[in-house]
């Protein structure tokens, strides 16, 4: 045998066994991995397509995901939690660098969207306790408790500095429930470009990633929930196209609510008025680039309605699914959406 062609060979054999460890390892072929964990207040689920060690880059999407819930989120140790009881009025407060792209881009969004969305409203929503208080001590606060509350619900008594924020006003708490599940996919997905990850889909509650592709590559199908069926019964699906990275979130009236004296009370509260929104709409889905902006969004345009939010949602190119009480959708953009 030449000695060229017994090189091939042996090359052939040494690139067959690392295929076959591998396949085995995660390593170096094409492979699958899926985690689901708890975090940001809601189930975590990461599942990565791609070449290399796929379960540890779905480890590090959750580890990522982890790590921001212990910044933004309204737990007592988190960075947040620190500004909102530690601020000095008037002052420049300086803060984590994620923490300030929250803040900031969540506050754009508030003015962009005329207030429907405040990153302010957590004295109002501890009025109400929607979240946690259960229909038999649940207690629909007076007008005279909504207006008291009200005086310290406001964007705009936030102002957006360089690396900080200053807080006009005593007793001020920004939350930012309204879009942190969407930036924490933000942060998978900054850390799914560094890796080189060929595909993921990624779902912090109601908010979801698609990137990449499969290894099939065919379209990836996201479900939107039917606002009148179980947390498992779909109405229809987005198709969206291979290598198109895609946020989707949802808000709906059907997510946390309470039942008192026949009347129905969810935890979307409208900012200007202190009471639950009223909506002709159920749910509103929104698909865009970005992450926060699908998750600001999809409260800010439940609350302003369909006309309402066409200027919105222009201004951040994204598209969006209402479904109304009778579950029938109108879309507004560039969606595939497919009735189930």
């Amino acid at each position: 045998m030449k000695t060229s062609t017994a090189l091939k060979l042996l090359a052939a054999i040494i690139l067959m066994i690392a295929v076959i460890l591998g396949t085995k390892k995660g390593g170096l072929t094409r492979a699958a991995s899926e985690k689901t964990d708890f975090a940001m207040g809601t189930v975590v689920n990461v599942k990565i397509y791609g070449i290399g060690n796929t379960d540890e880059q779905a480890a590090k999407a959750i580890r990522s995901i982890k790590r921001l819930d212990q910044t933004i989120s309204w737990r007592k140790d988190s960075d947040l939690a620190n500004l909102n009881s530690s601020y000095e009025v008037g002052k420049k407060n300086e803060i984590d660098k994620d923490l300030y792209e929250a803040i900031s881009k969540a506050y754009e969004i508030c003015k962009a969207s005329d207030g429907a969305l405040d990153i302010t409203i957590r004295p109002l929503a501890n009025l109400w306790n929607i979240e946690e208080a259960s229909n038999e001590d649940f207690k629909v606060p007076t007008e005279d408790e909504i207006k008291e509350v009200l005086q310290d619900v406001g964007y705009d008594n936030i102002i957006i500095e360089e690396d900080g924020v200053i807080i006009k006003k005593e007793g001020m708490i920004i939350d930012l429930g309204s879009v942190g599940k969407g930036y924490a996919l933000d942060i998978v997905k900054k850390q799914l470009d560094r890796d080189k990850v060929g595909g993921a889909n990624v779902s912090v509650g109601g908010s979801i990633l698609v990137y990449g592709r499969k290894p099939t590559k065919e379209n990836w199908r996201v479900g939107i929930r039917n606002p009148k069926g179980t947390v498992d019964d779909y109405i229809g699906f987005v198709s969206i196209e291979p290598n198109k990275t895609t946020f989707i979130s949802t808000s709906g009236d059907y997510e946390k609510y309470i039942e008192k004296d026949g009347k129905k009370y969810h935890h979307i509260l409208n900012p200007k008025t202190g009471v639950c929104a009223e909506s002709e709409y159920a749910s509103v889905s929104i698909i865009c680039d970005n992450g926060l902006v699908s998750d600001g969004l999809s409260t800010a345009c439940f609350i302003l309605g369909y006309e309402k939010s066409l200027p919105l949602l222009e201004k951040y190119n994204a598209s969006a699914i209402f479904i109304d009480k009778n579950n029938e959708v109108k879309i507004v953009g560039d969606v595939k959406f497919f009735s189930k």
